[in-house]
C-alpha cells in the first residue's frame, strides 16, 4: 500500500510529462472540492 503512494510521486518528480499530468490532475480534484464549498 506505501509503495502504491510513494510510486506516482517518485515518478513524477523524474518525468517531465508524468509531473504536468500529476499537477492537472491534483488542481483538478482542488478546484472540484472549492467549487462544492
Amino acid at each position: 500500500v506505501c509503495n502504491s503512494l510513494v510510486n506516482p510521486i517518485i515518478y513524477s518528480l523524474r518525468d517531465e510529462e508524468m509531473r504536468s499530468t500529476f499537477k492537472f490532475i491534483l488542481c483538478r480534484l482542488c478546484h472540484r472540492g472549492v467549487d462544492r464549498q
